[in-house]
């Protein structure tokens, strides 16, 4: 995967920086040929991965060289800033070069301003000290250790290897069981550390510090707020030129297009400007797979559709687990045959995605406040609802005791810790602003970090325009996915008419009184169910893109999971016992959604065969 790798000692040693970051690269895990370039001062070593010359980051300013893994869109502002502080800027300058010229005459504050998605290394040319920063949102996951050596950090926890005895952290452990994420900046791996997003990681002979150099603050107090039409207008504008900003600056833009409302929002936005478009849907049932293609010839884009289930699982999850080595829950694996396909054809530069648009925009775990105040366990039981995984009934009924202590005390522990660290009174902020901390479901940027080995990833939903509007918009908003459907009615009419997959209906058009019903009630769910246990699992009218119907019904899909989950070696952990797991399967073919467990699982023991066998 492009990224930064690198060392620096904090104090005198045998081995050379060069050496030792050769050896990190040694172990990382590479599915493309890569453009290498790097730097040498001192006891500081960096190397830096590229997919091609023409996006290896390498500048240089003053008495520091850059490397940067990523990119800006905003390189004309960058250089009227920079002119503005008396420097010769010119249009030609390499992305690096732009932040670094920025960051010594502004500081690392005046990264909070720029927009790109990137990881920056300035190294000093004589002293070897170096500045690590990440870009606002950090999706480009880098992971750090402090040793007794000095600091290394890398995108692979196979480069830290070398630096650390490797051990697994329990408390990740249990967050991927009870979350389906590793909170605030652990990793599954003892030592290993996730560069927050907008942080710098400061580093030289005399130690190391890690600040913040920007912070979410809300601005979405009902009083005095702009108007819905007024915010719909600002935010079809400014989703417009994130877009653009994107089709300037690389050639060949593909994206993924879904039933839902990003993905369109991306791909009409985009055809407004470029015809032709490739648009991939990978079809879990034919319904969404038929409003995705009309999404796409509404936008005159180019259709490519794929069948998940012809994909060979066994190889994807072992390639997953190579590629993203614990970090990322096995269930958002699916799309890399995609990613290595789009990735292989030269004229593909980048998939524009629609990470956070639902969040931002839409009601995507969206929660209004009921009363003027919320306690920390009403606040915790919140959380629980939203990202808990599954019952812990269901936990305690197929792992062994122990286990099931650990998976309950490190939900507490887990939630004492992160709500901890978060100052803010408005529930619905809160909420959002503990998703953002800890890399929760859809904001883990988990499906990207898993694909990027293939290439690279571009959010126009992450602009900095688009993100200080959103944390205008007042929450009551957006109930129903107001906000979010208002804009594509107002700017893309053509992909408004075409009914949403939530709803089946255009946009619109709110749900009628009966699915509202159905819904409230989770008849759909409650009633497959019923029928699986009435006839024995012969009868299953679940979802069709519901992955314990997948395990159910699809052999190569279930033998991938089992060949794994059902072996002496997972059975030696001492999370489960082979009577435990007929259990567990045996929950998921009776209907019970449970399969999560199944994956976690699987996550889990990967990563020990990776790394601690």
């Amino acid at each position: 995967m492009p990224g930064l790798h690198g060392f620096i000692r904090l104090r005198p040693g045998d081995r050379p920086a060069a050496q030792i970051v050769a050896t990190m690269m040694q172990r990382v895990p590479r599915e493309k040929d890569h453009v290498e370039t790097g730097f040498d001062a001192g006891q500081t070593s960096v190397r830096l991965l590229c997919f091609t010359n023409k996006d290896c980051g390498l500048g240089r300013w003053q008495d520091h060289v850059a490397l940067l893994d990523g990119h800006i869109l905003d390189r004309g502002a960058i250089v009227s800033r920079l002119r503005a502080f008396g420097m010769e800027a010119e249009d030609g300058w390499a992305d690096a070069s732009l932040l670094a010229a920025l960051h010594a005459a502004a500081g690392a504050t005046a990264m909070a301003d720029v927009d790109g998605d990137f990881n920056l290394c300035l190294v000093h040319r004589e002293t070897g000290a170096l500045s690590l920063l990440s870009s606002r949102h950090g999706t480009r996951h880098l992971y750090y250790a402090v040793t007794s050596e000095g600091v290394a950090f890398s995108p692979h926890l196979a480069g830290l290897v070398s630096l650390l005895s490797p051990a697994i952290d329990p408390q990740a452990v249990q967050e991927m069981f009870n979350f389906g994420y590793i909170a605030g900046d652990r990793s599954m791996m003892q030592g290993a550390k996730l560069l927050p997003g907008a942080s710098a990681l400061n580093v030289d002979v005399g130690g190391w510090t890690l600040d913040r150099y920007w912070e979410v603050e809300y601005a979405n107090a009902l009083t005095g707020a702009d108007s819905f039409d007024d915010l719909v207008d600002e935010a079809g504008a400014a989703l417009q030129a994130a877009v653009d900003r994107h089709l300037e600056r690389f050639s060949g833009v593909v994206v993924p297009i879904s039933g839902g409302l990003d993905s369109r929002a991306i791909l009409a936005f985009a055809s407004k400007r470029q015809a032709h478009l490739p648009a991939y849907h990978c079809s879990w049932y034919a319904g969404e797979a038929e409003i995705a293609h009309q999404l796409t010839e509404a936008a005159g884009a180019s259709w490519h559709e794929y069948d998940p289930l012809t994909f060979d699982f066994a190889q994807i999850l072992e390639q997953g687990a190579r590629l993203t080595e614990g970090n990322v829950h096995c269930h958002q694996f699916w799309f890399q045959p995609l990613a290595r396909e789009i990735g292989a054809a030269p004229e593909t530069d980048i998939i524009l995605d629609g990470y956070l648009l639902d969040v931002f925009f839409g009601d995507t775990f969206l929660v209004l406040p009921e009363a003027t105040s919320y306690g920390e366990q009403e606040r915790r039981n919140i959380i629980n609802g939203l990202w808990r995984r599954c019952r812990p009934a269901f936990v305690r009924r197929v792992f062994l005791p122990g286990f099931y202590d650990q998976y309950e005390q490190a939900n507490h522990d887990s939630l004492t810790q992160q709500m901890g660290l978060l100052e803010e009174e408005d529930l619905s902020n809160f909420i959002h602003k503990f998703s953002f901390a800890n890399r929760s479901n859809r904001y883990s940027v988990a499906l990207p970090n898993a694909q990027r080995h293939f290439v690279d990833y571009g959010y126009p939903g992450l602009s900095r325009r688009l993100v200080d509007l959103y944390l205008r918009i007042p929450p009551s908003y957006k109930v129903g996915a107001a906000f979010s459907r208002a804009v594509l009615n107002r700017f893309t009419p053509e992909a408004a008419r075409v009914p949403w997959a939530k709803t089946g209906r255009p946009l619109d058009r709110n749900k009628t009184w009966s699915q509202r019903l159905a819904e409230g009630l989770s008849l759909r769910q409650v009633g497959s169910l019923a029928l699986l246990r009435a006839t024995g699992g012969r009868w299953d009218v679940s979802h069709h893109a519901d992955l314990n119907r997948h395990f159910r019904r699809h052999e190569p899909f279930r033998r991938a999971h089992l060949a794994i989950a059902d072996d002496e070696r997972t059975f030696a952990r001492g999370m489960i016992d082979p009577a435990g797991l007929r259990r567990l399967t045996g929950m998921i073919d009776a209907g019970w959604p449970v399969f999560f467990l199944l994956q976690s699982l699987v996550t889990v023991e990967l990563f020990h065969r990776r790394f601690v066998d």
